[in-house]
């Protein structure tokens, strides 16, 4: 009789743990998802948790404990589920186990601040039930020495699980390349399975067949015998300046008549001025921008270059400066081992770095010293270089616009008007209103050093502050943007990223053709005279007339930008990147998502094959 009571309560057991796992997930899909259906949803979620209850079953069935590992199988998963609504809410996208690797950065890129805008407080729902198992599984009563039930039905548990799980993933396939709708459609768990299932298959690609040749004919580009501008700025400095969340949306942008930007709005007036200048970044953000920058390679499609593959010997801007007879320097102001980059940089070529070591930590704004600090502390390293006569090439990762955009009170010099006044919107303003001032101050002590018109300047943003997602989700936040802006952010306002050149000797010129930071390296190196025998995925956008550009990470592979539209190959939406209204897709726009696909895959079999550095 006891033994009967006791094998109903571990079946009761399992059945309540499944079912409050279920129950876990459907509430997480609801937040995630916007046509979330509960039958839906427990359809594409009880396969995968009713694998994994078996398993616990079969292997711990038997023990006196299990009622200890059934706990911590819920608690486990409750976590699981935590940290993937809030990634969602800070990437709009699903993570994968590939997002384990960063798990480590996250303290130095996150606080309360940052923090408090993912999180609420409906997500402790998911833990309101542990308190009461963890009491029902340390119960001695409750502790089963013998489990009188049959192995043959949990095995048949475990194979309907591992058959409604395949059913899923059958039924998501077509999302294969799009995670989040891959598990909206297939189920969370599937998806995670899934992706570790992608990610042992072998690519189709040679790496024989990986091209400059190849690649321009995928972009459908040629490279000019005679290209223009080629060493006008031969021999001159290069002072690439890479801006922590600065989008182009700022140039222009005024809060109660001031202008956010009056340093970069001047430039766009006076330089060369890429409108259309865009971001390629993934997962590693700020340092995939790094990268893609100084190499011309699109990132991977999970994870970060930087933790992945930080000692290959990267084809680089540094190197071919190198050889060119530059002294090359990268500057940042954080622990340089923070991302890896004390291995990064010398695998790029850069001769030496100078980070928080050599800035300190005065004036501090949320990790690190201001950007002015960082501005002031490197004129003199440059001041040095022109003394010696020799040319430079400096690289400077501004971090003062970091979210949570918290700036001392000294730097909040942007008016709050009502419509951003407490909104992160108007907090991000205001640290990018501080960062222009910065940057403003910087280039006037260049031009008192002589050193302004003796460089090429490239300013750019890394990445965007918030996702499109982020933004159609808060109303208040969009219309703080509308405010500032003019109109509404949109998926095209999202990638598009402050650009602009200073080229001593050319006029201001105005370039609506697309690019971004993947074509740094081949733009630079014309105009510093040097011819590029390396692989690179970027273009120089002085010399072309159309441009093919990949997202990846944020977007399913085979999102392409180019001169006329922004395509997603999973939503089947294309947005005119001018008017931002959407287009009919034609058999064209989805042939190049096809091309822009390729193209990513041949950039990743390109990196997997580098060398390591010795």
């Amino acid at each position: 009789m006891k033994m009967n009571i006791g094998v109903k309560r571990w079946t009761n057991h399992f059945v309540v743990i499944s079912t409050l796992l279920i129950v876990k997930f459907a509430l997480i899909r609801y937040l995630l998802f916007d046509d979330a259906n509960l039958v839906r949803d427990v359809f594409v979620e009880a396969g995968g948790i009713l694998l994994l209850s078996s398993l616990i079953e079969l292997l711990f069935g038997r023990n006196r404990w299990v009622g200890v590992v059934y706990f911590i199988y819920n608690a486990l998963c409750s976590a699981f589920l935590f940290s993937l609504v809030m990634y969602f809410n800070a990437f709009s996208r699903i993570y994968t186990y590939h997002a384990l690797t960063e798990i480590r950065m996250l303290g130095s890129v996150t606080d309360s601040g940052t923090m408090g805008m993912l999180f609420h407080p409906w997500y402790l729902v998911l833990f309101l039930d542990l308190p009461v198992i963890l009491v029902l599984a340390v119960l001695r009563k409750y502790g089963i020495r013998n489990l009188q039930i049959s192995r043959k039905k949990m095995c048949i548990v475990a194979v309907a699980g591992i058959a409604l799980s395949l059913i899923n993933m059958a039924r998501g396939y077509e999302y294969a390349n799009d995670v989040t709708a891959f598990a909206d459609d297939a189920g969370i768990l599937n998806a995670e399975a899934f992706q570790v299932y992608e990610s042992q298959k072998q690519s189709d690609i040679n790496p024989r067949q990986i091209t400059q040749a190849s690649i321009d004919r995928l972009k459908g580009i040629s490279e000019p015998a005679h290209p223009k501008y080629f060493g006008i700025a031969k021999g001159k400095n290069l002072i690439i300046i890479q801006m922590e969340s600065i989008p182009n949306f700022v140039i222009g942008a005024k809060v109660g008549g001031v202008e956010v930007t009056p340093t970069l709005n001047s430039l766009a007036k006076s330089e060369l001025y890429f409108r259309n200048w865009t971001t390629e970044i993934g997962q590693g953000h700020t340092s995939d921008a790094e990268i893609i920058t100084n190499t011309s390679l699109y990132p991977l499609e999970e994870g970060s270059l930087f933790q992945a593959d930080p000692t290959k010997n990267f084809p680089s801007l540094p190197k071919l400066l190198n050889k060119a007879g530059y002294k090359t320097m990268a500057l940042h102001t954080n622990d340089i081992k923070f991302y890896n980059r004390y291995v990064v940089y010398p695998s790029l070529g850069f001769q030496t770095y100078y980070d928080m070591k050599y800035f300190g930590t005065e004036d501090q704004i949320s990790y690190a010293a201001s950007d002015d600090v960082l501005f002031k502390k490197s004129l003199p390293l440059f001041q040095q270089q022109q003394k010696k006569g020799q040319p430079f090439y400096a690289f400077m990762v501004t971090l003062s616009s970091h979210e949570p955009f918290d700036l001392p009170a000294k730097y909040q010099t942007l008016p709050m008007t009502n419509a951003v006044k407490g909104t992160e919107v108007g907090k991000f303003l205001s640290a990018a209103h501080y960062a222009d001032a910065a940057l403003g101050r910087f280039i006037d002590n260049l031009k008192k050093d002589g050193l302004w018109n003796n460089s090429v300047v490239v300013i750019y943003g890394d990445h965007f502050p918030f996702t499109d997602q982020w933004y159609q989700k808060n109303p208040a936040e969009q219309s703080a943007f509308t405010s500032a802006v003019g109109h509404p952010e949109d998926i095209v306002d999202m990638y598009n990223i402050a650009g602009i050149m200073h080229v001593p000797g050319m006029k201001h010129q105005v370039i609506d053709m697309p690019g971004g930071e993947i074509d740094t390296l081949p733009t630079v190196a014309n105009l510093l005279g040097i011819k590029l025998n390396q692989i690179h995925f970027g273009e120089d956008v002085l010399n072309q007339s159309y441009n093919l550009l990949g997202f990846r990470y944020y977007e399913p592979d085979g999102t392409f930008e180019d001169n006329h539209v922004l395509y997603n190959p999973t939503t089947k939406i294309a947005v005119d990147v001018d008017t931002r209204n959407m287009v009919p897709t034609t058999p064209d726009i989805e042939k190049r998502s096809e091309d822009i696909a390729k193209l990513e895959a041949m950039s990743s079999v390109y990196l997997e094959h580098l060398p390591d550095r010795q």
